[in-house]
């Protein structure tokens, strides 16, 4: 079975985001199941999945994968390569059996990828990148706008990872998304 983009993406990434100021409040509605619940300010109601093979392609056994998103394209979890247009926004919850299991998927998949950099979002570390889509972090034939700004992003909270995906026409947009993000 090949790779979606998005197993991809879950497998290279391990990471996390810079210090932006969390925006979300008490009344934002809530994400994820009991004990890793998240808030983020999607631009409207999110489509959602949960322990698909497209979301568990490639992960250990044990992870439980949940995944909510808006995107211009129409299902951003499919089997297509391509880098989803802008705008998009994705957040996956991977949730692991174990602290070992989490830190060692971490490790692994940072030590693989390339030009990111650490990260402290609502006192989550990880790692990240923010930047233009490019080649630095896509295939360059996969790239759907060079003009586009995105952010990928890895924060770790005990043995859970938020793996948080956003594509937009500006950065400011992008890093508005990242900074409503708050684990709750």
């Amino acid at each position: 079975m090949r790779p979606t983009r998005f197993a991809a993406f879950l497998a290279v990434l391990g990471l996390g985001v810079a210090a932006y100021t969390p925006i979300a409040s008490a009344s934002s509605p809530r994400y994820g199941p009991a004990g890793d619940k998240f808030t983020v300010a999607f631009p409207s109601a999110p489509k959602s999945a949960a322990n698909t093979s497209q979301l568990l392609s490639g992960l250990p056994t044990g992870v439980r994968a949940y995944a909510y998103w808006v995107s211009a394209s129409a299902n951003i979890i499919s089997g297509s390569s391509k880098v989803p247009k802008p705008p998009t926004y994705l957040i996956a919850l991977l949730v692991f059996p174990s602290l070992s299991a989490t830190q060692s998927y971490l490790k692994g998949a940072t030590a693989s990828a390339s030009g990111l950099s650490p990260v402290t979002l609502d006192g989550l570390k990880g790692y990240e990148y923010v930047g233009p889509e490019n080649g630095k972090v896509n295939p360059p034939a996969d790239v759907t706008d060079r003009k586009a700004t995105e952010a990928l992003v890895a924060l770790q909270r005990k043995d859970a990872v938020y793996l948080i995906s956003v594509i937009t026409s500006t950065r400011k947009e992008t890093e508005t998304f990242l900074g409503s993000f708050r684990a709750v």
